[in-house]
């Protein structure tokens, strides 16, 4: 079985993503095929989503150590920021 990921269009003309898988077999001795698609929007806003969390998780971690190692207080606060610039994508800022 074959499995790929593609965009179809709705109705409406909206575009929304899709599994189609496609098996092959001999039927009377001749090659057939047989296919399925599936409309998987879910399970791609859930990727998102737990990407976005793993991102997420990330940067707090790097605020954590940040502020666990740097000394000065204006250090910490600066690699804080840097951190969560990083995450947002935003320029770097200053305090």
């Amino acid at each position: 079985m074959r499995e790929r990921q593609l965009q179809g269009r709705r109705k409406d003309g909206a575009l929304v993503p899709l599994e189609l898988n496609v098996a092959e077999f001999l039927f009377g001795g001749e090659r057939k095929f047989i296919g399925t698609m599936r409309d998987i929007t879910e399970r791609k806003k859930a990727e998102e989503e737990a990407r976005r969390a793993a991102a997420s998780q990330t940067m707090l971690q790097a605020v954590a150590q940040a502020a666990n190692e740097a000394h000065p207080f204006n250090v910490a606060v600066q690699a804080g920021l840097s951190a969560v610039c990083g995450y947002t994508g935003w320029p770097v800022g200053h305090v």
